[in-house]
């Protein structure tokens, strides 16, 4: 479990293409949101303009994904999407 960070907070969640043939519904931070087919985290980050943002985590389903993987994890129908920042204190 990640510690010492605090969760993206997301005002209004966006609707990516929800009237698109095809969406998915995926849930960010808890919220649902609409996204098409074959969508990467990293493409959700750049939806949500967070792709150059340091300190960032993600997890999916429960798992944290690395970086490194973030354009090739691509989501599926119902997957539950952690967007994490890491803050400093103490």
């Amino acid at each position: 479990m990640l510690q010492d960070s605090h969760t993206y907070a997301i005002k209004e969640p966006p609707k990516l293409l929800s009237s698109m043939p095809n969406a998915i519904q995926i849930f960010l931070n808890g919220q649902a949101m609409s996204c098409p087919q074959n969508y990467s985290l990293f493409q959700l980050l750049q939806q949500l303009k967070k792709e150059n943002e340091g300190g960032l985590a993600l997890a999916l389903n429960q798992e944290v994904i690395p970086k490194a993987l973030w354009a090739n994890t691509f989501l599926k129908n119902q997957d539950q999407v952690l967007l994490i920042t890491a803050t400093q204190g103490g």
